[in-house]
């Protein structure tokens, strides 16, 4: 790939380059370099080249058809100076032109057949006044599947009609091209052996019709005209639903639908407004659950307490049966003081339970 300017040159004038002022083409970006095969049937015409002599644009003919090479661009990468000039567009028709198929004008009509293994070639020659052409010499050329190539002579066996058999033993299509031996008139045409015996049905068979009707559920046409109806078709087989009652609930349920979203106008604020009262309801339930909650730690700490305070009480009101006083004299007993009575206010609880409501009340408050 070489990528520096150049100018075209033209060597030998082609039909692509016929009618086109090379002297003022425009430069090229680049091109890819390469070199003519020696080994070519048919040699290559090159008919522009680069500054170093390397080919631009060719052309050769390859078996029936005709191939052209352009090794440079036609995109602005190479050729974003070509693509403003006039010639630009005339080139590349004339290329696309030389390269289609040509259609015979030289009164050349040849047909091609193919049966058990042999082709058959007759042509009809007619000048353009509509007289038969006789006395031609003309020169067939066959492409085989393969890409084989056979040439053969025809020969004249009528006013205007010339034949030629060939060997057609292989499984494809075959391509042949009649041109005359002096002359530059050509014209094409070919012929498929088939694959496989079915696909050459000579004639009709009723039968093998009758039983493909019958197993695929056809109808076999008479010749009479009044069978000959080929748009009348069978009466299709079809269940019919009741779907009402489907049909008026969707409407009881899209009716107030559709009148809400008409008549009722909800802004933005609004919106906004309903958002902000769900979640402060949300948030409400929240906390009076976390109240709940706190509530029955409190009831079960204060439960614990009084649980406590109840066990101290009732190890106070027991007393030592172990413990016995000594006998005491007259005089002991009489020395011995009575204890003074105790206040109103400091006498005991009556009961153990008494005494366990007054502890529990007093530690709540």
């Amino acid at each position: 790939m070489i990528e520096e300017p150049f100018s075209p040159g033209l060597v030998r004038p082609t039909q692509a380059t016929n009618g086109i002022d090379w002297s003022a083409a425009p430069q090229l970006g680049g091109y890819v370099a390469t070199a003519e095969r020696d080994s070519l049937k048919s040699p290559a015409i090159t008919s522009l080249i680069t500054d170093k002599d390397d080919p631009l644009y060719a052309v050769w003919q390859y078996g029936l058809g005709r191939a052209a090479a352009f090794t440079s661009d036609a995109k602005p990468r190479w050729a974003a100076g070509w693509m403003n000039w006039p010639g630009f567009g005339v080139f590349w028709a004339q290329a696309f032109r030389d390269t289609l198929r040509r259609e015979s004008g030289s009164g050349l009509t040849p047909r091609v057949e193919i049966t058990a293994g042999r082709g058959h070639v007759s042509v009809e020659a007619t000048a353009p006044d509509g007289q038969f052409k006789n006395n031609l010499q003309l020169r067939t050329h066959i492409v085989g599947p393969d890409l084989s190539a056979t040439d053969i002579t025809l020969d004249q066996t009528a006013a205007g009609r010339y034949e030629g058999d060939f060997a057609a033993t292989a499984r494809g299509a075959y391509l042949v091209s009649v041109s005359e031996v002096d002359g530059q008139t050509t014209t094409t045409s070919g012929a498929v052996n088939s694959y496989s015996p079915e696909f050459n049905i000579a004639s009709r068979d009723v039968d093998l019709l009758t039983r493909i009707s019958e197993m695929t559920g056809g109808v076999m046409i008479e010749r009479d005209a009044a069978s000959l109806d080929l748009f009348k078709q069978p009466a299709s087989k079809t269940i019919p639903h009741e779907i009402w009652e489907t049909l008026m609930l969707a409407a009881l349920i899209l009716l107030p639908i559709d009148i809400g979203v008409r008549r009722v106008l909800v802004t933005r604020e609004q919106l906004a407004h309903a958002r902000a009262l769900v979640e402060s309801k949300l948030r409400r339930g929240a906390r009076s659950d976390m109240d709940s909650a706190g509530v029955i730690s409190m009831d079960r700490l204060k439960g614990a307490r009084s649980r406590v305070v109840l066990s101290d009480l009732a190890a106070d009101e027991i007393e030592p049966a172990s413990v016995t006083s000594a006998p005491q004299s007259p005089d002991q007993a009489s020395k011995t003081l009575a204890p003074p009575e105790p206040a109103e206010d400091d006498r005991p609880l009556q009961s153990i339970a008494g005494r366990a409501k007054e502890a529990a009340r007093v530690s709540l408050q």
